[in-house]
C-alpha cells in the first residue's frame, strides 16, 4: 500500500468540478481556499463532485536533442517548433480562471 505524503496547506490546490465535457478547474492558492469552494460548491450550488488535487514543483532538466541522419536518404521534414505561449494564450487543455 503506497504509504500518504503529508499535505502542504500553504501549496496551491487544483480543484476539478462537474462532469466531461463541462468539466471545470480552480486553482487555489492554499488547501484551505480550496476546500472553501468545494464547501461553497456543494452547499450553494448543489454541485458534490469536487475534487482537490496537490500542486507541487517537481524537478526537472533538460537533456540534448539528438536526430539520426542516415547517408544517402532523403532528409525526414524538419521538426515542429514548439508553441510558444503568450501573454494571456492558455494551453488548450488549461481553463483560464478570472475572479
Amino acid at each position: 500500500m503506497d504509504e500518504e505524503q503529508p499535505v502542504d496547506v500553504q501549496t496551491p490546490h487544483l480543484l476539478v468540478h462537474g462532469s466531461d465535457p463541462d468539466q471545470h478547474h480552480v486553482v487555489a492558492t492554499s488547501l484551505a481556499e480550496a476546500i472553501a469552494y468545494a464547501e461553497y460548491l456543494a452547499n450553494e450550488q448543489g454541485d458534490d463532485t469536487a475534487r482537490i488535487f496537490e500542486m507541487r514543483e517537481l524537478s526537472m532538466s533538460f537533456s540534448p536533442y539528438y536526430q539520426v541522419h542516415i547517408t544517402g536518404a532523403q532528409p525526414p521534414p524538419p521538426p515542429q517548433e514548439p508553441h510558444r505561449w503568450g501573454p494571456g494564450e492558455h494551453h488548450p487543455k488549461v481553463v483560464a480562471i478570472s475572479a
